[in-house]
């Protein structure tokens, strides 16, 4: 059934698949109003193809045997939807027999249902020769359930960040691995060189920290995250310990730990080098985790300036804004646009600002930004061609959203 019984016109599916291609989390609403034709066409496209897997679709048993490797990957991924034990059977037999990069197509597939039935799978891939094999395979076996590669990378951690406790202060010890990268680290998903960390021992260390559940350290420690971060952040190590856990919050979706790292970030100023993390760190909150963490930013600094601590935070995130976020971020553009002496200095970062904002405020809340904001359409021309995109934007969705409501003609 197509999305509120409509499907997209003919004339748009090519520009549809190829928008939903790169972007995964496209893959099911696309599929569901391409309709018979776009179904069709998708199937003709090795790029358009895993779009097709959230549909309920049958596969054919004849894709394995003479389909793309685009083809057989989507096979395989609704295979184990249903079949679970048949997939990783079919899976296991040609996996031998494929070159680097069909492995690469083929193990992602393992996503999708992941259990601790794949662990043996996997773990034969670990050591790879192939860079891009072990790069799937990893993440996958520190996910799976009762993950052995977890266990035995919490064994060469856990010795490496030790907790010092007097009577008065507690203290984190960090050390370093004492021994050079060889090759049997690869057995533990560990690489020589990993772009995410700098220095030889500090990038193995760096790696255990990415992969490991940054809950655990606290379980470990009886520590709150605050708390662990600011021992972490009085280290030599501060920045690598805090960029380690913020990949795994990442790695594993910890939206908990996510949040209070970010709000621990930003609670004041800290003599940290920037997060290379950001932006994917802030795509793992809720809405209401984005918005709990802006207010108390705009409420401590509401003088809006491309300087302000809260604006790269904002442009980051890319949850829907909540109506309380939009109209508070409403009010500071308000207050300082109205100051001509000041649109010299910052004219630029409200376009940005405006850009962004076509992006992530919900179609519902275009009325709020239309009556607050369109006076500034003349009133202030430096953000005229931004602010027009952001209204009208705005406008157009809330127009699509009603007539796809709409209840379907008769005819």
């Amino acid at each position: 059934m197509y999305t509120q019984g409509r499907r997209v016109p003919h004339a748009l599916l090519v520009p549809l698949l190829e928008l939903a291609r790169t972007r995964r989390e496209l893959h099911g609403p696309a599929a569901q109003v391409l309709g018979e034709r776009g179904t069709w066409l998708a199937k003709q496209h090795p790029g358009w193809l895993p779009m097709l897997v959230s549909t309920n679709a049958t596969p054919a048993s004849t894709t394995w045997e003479t389909g793309t490797t685009a083809e057989r990957a989507s096979f395989l991924s609704q295979l184990r939807s249903t079949a679970p034990v048949q997939a990783r059977e079919l899976l296991a037999a040609v996996l031998p027999q494929e070159p680097a990069k069909n492995q690469v197509h083929l193990l992602e597939t393992l996503r999708t249902g992941l259990s601790a039935n794949d662990m043996p799978l996997l773990e034969q891939y670990l050591a790879s020769k192939n860079k891009d094999v072990r790069l799937v395979v990893r993440p996958l076996l520190a996910k799976v359930p009762g993950s052995r590669l977890l266990e035995r990378v919490w064994q060469r951690a856990e010795p490496l960040i030790r907790l010092k406790t007097s009577l008065l202060t507690k203290k984190l010890v960090v050390e370093l691995p004492d021994q050079p990268w060889e090759k049997t680290w690869l057995a533990d998903g560990l690489e020589q060189h990993d772009s995410r960390f700098q220095g030889d021992r500090a990038t193995l260390l760096g790696q255990m920290l990415s992969l490991i559940p940054p809950q655990r350290w606290t379980t470990h420690f009886r520590l709150t995250t605050p708390k662990l971060l600011d021992l972490a952040a009085n280290t030599e190590w501060g920045a690598l310990l805090i960029s380690g856990w913020a990949e795994a919050a990442i790695l594993h979706q910890d939206a908990s730990w996510a949040a209070a790292l970010l709000e621990w970030l930003y609670e004041k100023p800290r003599k940290l080098p920037p997060l290379q993390a950001l932006g994917r760190l802030m795509a793992q909150l809720s809405p209401a985790q984005f918005t709990s963490l802006l207010l108390p930013l705009l409420a401590a600094a509401p003088n809006f300036s491309p300087e302000v601590r809260w604006l790269p935070v904002l442009l980051q995130g890319s949850a829907p804004w909540s109506e309380t976020l939009t109209r508070r971020v409403v009010e500071v553009l308000l207050e300082a646009l109205v100051r001509p002496e000041q649109l010299h200095r910052m004219h630029y970062a409200a376009s940005q600002l405006f850009e962004h904002m076509a992006q992530v405020v919900p179609a519902s809340q275009y009325v709020l930004c239309a009556r607050s904001l369109e006076p500034l359409l003349h009133d202030v021309p430096y953000v005229h061609n931004s602010l027009s995109r952001l209204l009208s934007t705005l406008h157009f969705r809330q127009q699509l959203t009603e007539a796809l409501t709409e209840p379907p003609g008769l005819d």
